[in-house]
């Protein structure tokens, strides 16, 4: 069975497709229209997927984008298998490969914040 990078073989040791690096950085994850963000803490990640902890991972659609606090880039990714706390998602489109590097990598749109008198 294939997870989030992972296979098993004969031997029953994993393997996975790309080297995961702890990073324990804030992010969010934001669904693809926008609406919807969720707090997270990336705990790991690599070129392939990243393993975040959200309060409720029931509350996260299948389809996200991760914005790692810090980063100016979003990262478009689909869960590949979660828990009650948990995702590990994996990234749809792959840095490593140069025919998507231009598409992977998506910038953040410039925020503009309210006038002091929007609310009035």
């Amino acid at each position: 069975m294939t997870m989030f990078g992972t296979d098993q073989d004969a031997k029953g040791s994993r393997k996975r497709r790309a080297e995961r690096h702890d990073c324990k950085q804030f992010g969010t994850l934001i669904s693809p229209c926008g609406n919807f963000t969720e707090p997270c803490l990336v705990l790991n990640q690599s070129n392939t997927g990243a393993l975040v902890e959200v309060e409720w991972a029931d509350d996260v659609g299948d389809d996200m984008m991760l914005v790692v606090d810090g980063d100016k880039y979003r990262r478009p990714a689909r869960v590949a298998w979660r828990d009650s706390h948990r995702l590990g998602i994996e990234f749809i489109l792959q840095a490593d490969k140069p025919e998507n590097r231009a598409n992977w990598i998506l910038p953040l749109p410039v925020q503009k914040s309210l006038p002091d008198d929007y609310f009035d």
